[in-house]
């Protein structure tokens, strides 16, 4: 393409095309992964949502632990399994958020499944064999 000047239009080069092409590919490419990155750190309790409802639709019941335990959590985590098949991990690397968003739909699935009390009433239950103990 020539101008009025006679100059020609360097843009309707194949080659200069082609470069510029390739620049807002990698534009894009940058933007995606950036959005990306945000996303996946703000939509941290909602993908703990979202893996609790998936482990649960394969009939894996688990929940996360994370932060201080007091000294009876051991034996209420083996009762948990041996009454309820509901498994408890203990791991501080995990992200805090996520770990509660997986509770709240694992606790929820609990609740349906064995009654409002149940879990509390273990917990208690094993809360005061310790105390018992150490007396």
């Amino acid at each position: 393409m020539v101008h009025k000047q006679g100059r020609k239009d360097y843009n309707s080069h194949p080659r200069f095309a082609r470069s510029e092409r390739l620049l807002n590919q990698m534009w894009n490419l940058i933007v995606v992964l950036i959005l990306g990155f945000v996303i996946w750190h703000v939509s941290v309790e909602p993908r703990g949502k979202l893996v609790a409802h998936v482990d649960l639709m394969f009939g894996r019941h688990k929940g996360f632990a994370y932060g201080h335990e007091k000294a009876w959590t051991g034996e209420y985590r083996l009762l948990l399994k041996q009454r309820f098949g509901i498994e408890i991990e203990v791991d501080d690397s995990t992200d805090h958020s996520y770990a509660d968003g997986y509770n709240s739909v694992s606790e929820a699935a609990a609740v349906a499944k064995y009654g409002e009390d149940s879990l509390r009433l273990l917990y208690k239950e094993v809360e005061d064999r310790w105390k018992s103990k150490k007396r």
